[in-house]
């Protein structure tokens, strides 16, 4: 179950929303059996994505999956009391070569 949160405050346990954001069936050329993206949300708003995938490898199937995040704050999420995933807050910098650019409030013509 991930956990969103600042590093001034306590963690905060994200809501599985019951039902994928998409699913995906079988690409036999892949070895995918099926697939489905989920998203963790606080309230209604979604702060991490999990891709969950049955797969299979030589006749021998297996469960796979990866967790993106959506928030700026720190994010993890752990499997069965281990942590799989985890992220620092995201350090906003005003460097357009970053991969996100948060600029400052702009005057309105």
């Amino acid at each position: 179950m991930p956990v969103v949160g600042r590093e001034d405050e306590p963690p905060v346990e994200l809501r599985l929303l019951p039902r994928p954001l998409f699913r995906y069936e079988a690409d036999e050329a892949e070895g995918i059996v099926d697939g489905g993206l989920f998203a963790f949300v606080q309230g209604t708003d979604p702060q991490s994505l999990l891709v969950i995938e049955a797969r299979t490898d030589r006749g021998t199937a297996s469960w796979h999956f990866a967790f993106a995040r959506l928030a700026s704050g720190a994010v993890a999420g752990r499997l069965d009391d281990r942590e799989v995933f985890s992220v620092a807050k995201y350090d906003f910098k005003r460097d357009p070569r970053q991969p996100f650019l948060l600029l400052g409030k702009q005057s309105v013509p």
